[in-house]
């Protein structure tokens, strides 16, 4: 159970750190 979670959280942490400079770009650019 524990462990699920915590592969769970690894993936949408690894998901955000790939997104959020996509994210940053997007904003600048308007």
């Amino acid at each position: 159970m524990y462990k699920a979670i915590a592969v769970l959280a690894m993936t949408i942490m690894a998901f955000f750190i790939f997104v959020y400079p996509f994210f940053i770009v997007g904003l600048i650019l308007g």
